[in-house]
């Protein structure tokens, strides 16, 4: 029996025109004008489409498609065969009874296959056998379906490695990748990586490269706060961020959302642990091992005035990532430079997201490769620098005062220091001061010696693994004997599991 409609595999033949299709076209004249003619094939693996179409220029299309599956020591065995004149492909030309659900029964009903019923009911129900695919699932599969059959293929010299990562409850090293070069990430240190979040690109072969390590490649993502409490909106979004990760073989996403949430937005709150619930549930459908993560302030107590609903949200996650650093974000003392991550508030921040209800298996403590370099408008004799008032959300005094400065840069300003690295031993962390100019400036970093500290400290508090921001603070172009030097110990200082 043939149907009619024009639908995903329309799009799939026509798209398929720029890909590794194969085929010929011409125009013909008939009796209700000129038509245009194309005929394209194309093999992948055991599969071969083929399909051919034409179009009078008044709208009338006449598509076949066909596809053929190769079973091992038998013939080939046709599995599509349509001829497509209609609309695009819609739920309901499967729903015959409008029941909501689509069954194998009405997929039978329409191509009277059984091989070909199982097959297709298979790839649109995700592979789950329940006897019936709703809307939704129909939505998220379909477009899935049509990528795999208009020859989206593997870029990785093993197509294994396109398959997600299968492992969901090792421990955790979380690793932010920044830059979109291959003579960088090449040489992390992928013994140590579980996790790389491909931080404002996405890049093929840094999936291949992670799947072979048998690491997780994820998108991040942010949503705008404005759109909340839009539920039409944050269901598109969450398609559209499915689809990225589908499209490119990925293992989930990380969601980085940051904005202010006061006390009294409660349907805003509400709103962001729905957006989370609503992802978690999009994912986990289409794939369990489909990793989702949120990032979170150093502490759940109201840090820059982010209220959010955190006991809520880590139900809805894989785990939450800590992020133990911009403490000094709202500097509510005196108006002095600080320690970036100092271990108490690390302590504090994992303790307090515990006694909320989040298990420490949920969570992963990130640390900071990188520093914070402030002018002092005066040092005094033990080191208090006081540097220059820079509001933050409602606070007059902030780490905005100084810049960044990436774990690699400390060697160039470390000379001009008279009295080289100083420790603080009640943050745990080191610092140094140095002038330039006649400006006086302190630095407050991380270095492999407080990071094992920290590591150590709260690897006792039984969480789920570490991470860092960002993997890229290190210099891996510089192949000088100090630069070599410090990438080895900054991963090394990540403990083995």
């Amino acid at each position: 029996m043939k149907i009619q409609f024009l639908g995903c595999f329309l799009f799939c033949l026509i798209a398929s025109c720029t890909s590794q299709w194969f085929g010929s076209g011409g125009i013909s004249h008939g009796s209700s004008g000129p038509k245009i003619n194309l005929g394209l094939h194309h093999t992948r693996g055991n599969w071969k489409f083929s399909g051919s179409g034409s179009t009078n220029f008044r709208g009338k299309w006449n598509v076949g498609l066909k596809a053929t599956f190769k079973f091992r020591r038998s013939a080939p065995l046709p599995m599509f065969n349509l001829s497509i004149r209609a609309n695009p492909c819609r739920f309901d030309l499967y729903d015959q009874n409008n029941d909501g659900y689509i069954t194998a029964e009405e997929i039978h009903a329409i191509f009277e296959n059984e091989t070909l019923t199982r097959t297709l009911f298979h790839a649109l129900s995700g592979g789950k056998v329940n006897g019936r695919i709703t809307k939704d699932v129909f939505d998220i599969m379909s477009p899935a379906l049509v990528a795999e059959i208009n020859g989206t293929t593997c870029p990785c010299n093993d197509p294994s490695l396109c398959q997600p990562i299968q492992n969901t409850s090792r421990k955790e090293i979380f690793v932010f990748s920044l830059r979109n070069h291959s003579q960088i990430w090449s040489k992390y240190d992928w013994s140590k990586i579980t996790t790389v979040v491909m931080t404002g690109y996405i890049n093929l072969d840094l999936m291949c490269l992670a799947h072979k390590n048998g690491a997780r490649a994820v998108i991040i993502a942010n949503y705008p706060k404005a759109n909340l409490t839009n539920s039409t909106a944050r269901s598109i979004w969450v398609g559209k961020q499915l689809q990225v990760v589908q499209n490119n073989h990925l293992d989930g996403i990380n969601i980085d959302f940051e904005d202010a949430i006061l006390k009294n937005e409660t349907d805003v709150r509400d709103a962001y642990v729905m957006l989370i619930l609503e992802v978690y549930l999009a994912f986990k459908k289409l794939s369990p091992v489909y990793q989702v993560t949120v990032d979170v302030a150093w502490s759940p107590d109201g840090i820059d005035d982010r209220y959010y609903d955190y006991e809520n949200i880590g139900s809805f996650v894989d785990f939450l990532f800590v992020m133990a650093y911009d403490e000094q974000s709202q500097i509510r003392g005196p108006c002095v430079a600080g320690s970036n991550s100092p271990l108490y508030n690390a302590v504090k921040g994992i303790k307090a997201y515990h006694q909320l209800g989040v298990s420490p298996d949920k969570l992963v403590l990130g640390v900071p490769w990188y520093g914070y370099m402030y002018t002092c408008l005066n040092l005094t004799n033990d080191d208090f620098c006081y540097i220059k008032h820079v509001p933050f959300r409602g606070v007059n005094c902030s780490d905005a005062a100084g810049s960044q400065i990436n774990y690699s840069s400390m060697k160039i300003y470390l000379p001009h220091s008279p009295d080289g690295i100083k420790w603080n031993s009640v943050t745990e962390t080191p610092y140094f001061n140095f002038k330039v100019y006649n400006l006086t400036y302190q630095v407050q970093f991380d270095n492999p010696a407080s990071l094992k500290i920290k590591f150590q400290t709260i690897q006792n508090l039984g969480v789920r693994g570490f991470g860092m921001w960002n993997a890229d603070a290190v210099d891996y172009i510089d192949n000088s004997t100090v630069a070599i030097k410090e990438r080895i110990e900054m991963w090394g200082a990540f403990p083995t599991f």
